[in-house]
């Protein structure tokens, strides 16, 4: 048996621009009709599968009519509702998303989530906001801060939030991320504990670039220098240097860049520096035991110790049997031998 339409209704052609045409139309006068009076109802099996009620709600089910969805006008400005489910106190499907015009028309587009349950948009691809005043903004209605939080759908198994510039061809974002205040006094970056209901501040950077912490760690891969360095701001090289070097060996130095640290260099070990693949050997001030000692390069020696030799106001004339001397040089490199009496 061939198929067939039970109805099928062919109309006059529509050929005046001038003339309002129309095709199926149905009107009621409702006094008091029950709230689910339908004007249009197909069903499958006894089943209805798609109804159109007296509200302009559009009701779609599956063919057992246990699962509902649709769409729905709500409020009297054009907010729409998509519907899923049946509510369990009105046996209508429920509203779980609506989106409309928030005040004047073309002031604000609003899209809400219906309930107090999450609102998930899932995508396996790109998920791209554009907004030409580059502006996004993030409203926490209630509550006291923003919280982003990533974990994997359906668990409790936490995933970092990554911020890159992986696929910015030819031109990629540098920095990756800026934060900024609007005036060099306040702190545009807190880092601290949260336990979802207290926030305790535990580190915070100024907008003028101070860093106000109770301590710093820093690491780096073993055979890399690690560390910290200052250095003028209208200079390249750093003037002050202090950390682990890639010999992984503390110290702390000074002078005017890696390859000359003429001011001063502690050390713990071997006095040699290593830094972008550059090493050099310095003399050192380090501690052995309870004395303090200025060692050669490598350790070889000690290294003498060099100052400008002046004459006390209060110096006396004696006699000293030496049975050693100590080399001292004034401020032209003069080397003079001064007696020694052992204590």
């Amino acid at each position: 048996m061939a198929g067939f339409n039970i109805l099928n209704i062919i109309g006059d052609d529509w050929n005046d621009s001038g003339a309002l045409f129309g095709g199926i139309k149905m009107s009621v006068v409702d006094k008091g009709s029950f709230s689910t009076s339908r004007f249009l109802e197909f069903a499958l099996n006894g089943a209805p599968i798609y109804r159109v009620l007296k509200s302009g709600e559009t009701v779609i089910s599956t063919a057992s009519g246990t699962s509902l969805g649709g769409m729905a006008l709500r409020g009297g400005a054009g907010e729409m509702a998509l519907t899923s489910q049946i509510h369990p106190a009105t046996g209508a499907p429920a509203d779980v998303l609506r989106y409309y015009w928030e005040g004047t028309p073309g002031q604000v587009a609003v899209i809400r989530g219906m309930g107090t349950d999450r609102l998930s948009i899932e995508s396996s691809g790109a998920m791209v906001h554009i907004a030409q005043n580059s502006r996004y903004e993030f409203e926490g209605y209630g509550a006291p801060r923003l919280s982003f939080v990533g974990y994997e759908a359906g668990s409790a198994i936490g995933k970092p939030i990554d911020f890159n510039n992986l696929g910015q061809t030819p031109t990629r974002a540098n920095p990756v991320v800026s934060v900024s205040t609007s005036s060099p006094d306040a702190d545009p970056l807190h880092i601290g504990t949260y336990n979802g209901q207290t926030w305790t501040t535990t580190a915070r950077f100024r907008a003028n670039g101070q860093l106000n912490t109770p301590g710093v760690i820093a690491l780096a891969p073993t055979g890399a220098p690690r560390g910290f360095a200052a250095q003028n701001s209208a200079e390249s090289a750093a003037r002050l240097f202090f950390g682990i070097d890639a010999f992984d060996t503390a110290f702390i130095g000074a002078g005017p860049g890696v390859s000359s640290l003429d001011s001063f260099i502690f050390r713990a070990g071997t006095n040699m520096w290593s830094y972008g693949g550059t090493t050099a050997a310095f003399p050192a001030i380090k501690r052995a035991g309870t004395a303090l000692q200025a060692k050669l390069a490598t350790d070889s020696d000690f290294a003498p110790l060099q100052g400008k030799l002046t004459t006390h106001n209060v110096a006396a004339t004696g006699t000293i049997t030496p049975n050693r001397t100590l080399t001292l040089y004034d401020a032209a490199g003069v080397a003079y031998k001064v007696p020694c009496v052992a204590a």
